[in-house]
């Protein structure tokens, strides 16, 4: 199910969508959609972590398989999301 909405929008975020939706194909409605839903993933994804690891614990990450370059980037990421909930 679908509902359709009006947004005024600025114009400098119309125009990527417009330059988005030439280069790929699809229509400035997709484009909004696809930003909209990947940007409501991640802030569920950072709620979902941020409430999962409390804040001033030291984690550490295990990489049995010599993966330290995705560890770091995890620790990094968790970083940032708990950065990111301080400033609001």
């Amino acid at each position: 199910m679908s509902e359709q909405i009006t947004l005024e929008l600025p114009t400098a975020l119309v125009e990527q969508a417009r330059a988005e939706a030439a280069r790929t194909g699809l229509t400035i409605e997709d484009v909004l959609l696809t930003w909209l839903t990947t940007h409501v993933s991640r802030v569920y994804e950072t709620r979902f972590l941020t409430e999962i690891f409390e804040p001033g614990v030291v984690y550490t990450v295990d990489t049995p398989y010599g993966n330290e370059a995705a560890a770091d980037i995890l620790l990094a990421f968790l970083e940032d999301s708990r950065n990111d909930q301080e400033r609001k």
